[in-house]
């Protein structure tokens, strides 16, 4: 079985903190992420000062899929949500992609 990468890009709204966000992001890992099934590891990027993505690794695209639609309906990752720029020209899409070769420590 391969493993599933989930990229999940965002922009955060102006006001928002590198603070907040690492706060939010660690609250969501702890009480959310980190109990979904299948969940291996994620990693927070910073694309530019108001870009960043969620890069999580997920056992199977079943367990990415379901963890993904049960975050759309959860207060705890709502908060998170509430921290990022959501309007008519962004777009808070992610994908799942199948891992099929890796190199380095798993």
């Amino acid at each position: 079985m391969n493993h599933t990468v989930e990229v999940a890009p965002f922009t955060i709204k102006p006001n928002i903190t590198m603070a907040e966000l690492i706060e939010k992001a660690n609250y969501i890992q702890e009480s959310f992420i980190a109990k979904q099934p299948g969940f291996i590891c994620r990693n927070l990027t910073k694309k530019s000062d108001n870009e960043y993505a969620d890069i999580l690794i997920w056992q199977s695209n079943e367990q990415a899929q379901a963890a993904s639609k049960l975050a759309m309906q959860s207060p705890i990752c709502t908060q998170y949500f509430e921290l990022m720029l959501m309007d008519e020209t962004t777009t808070l899409g992610f994908e799942h992609l199948e891992i099929i070769k890796s190199w380095g420590n798993q």
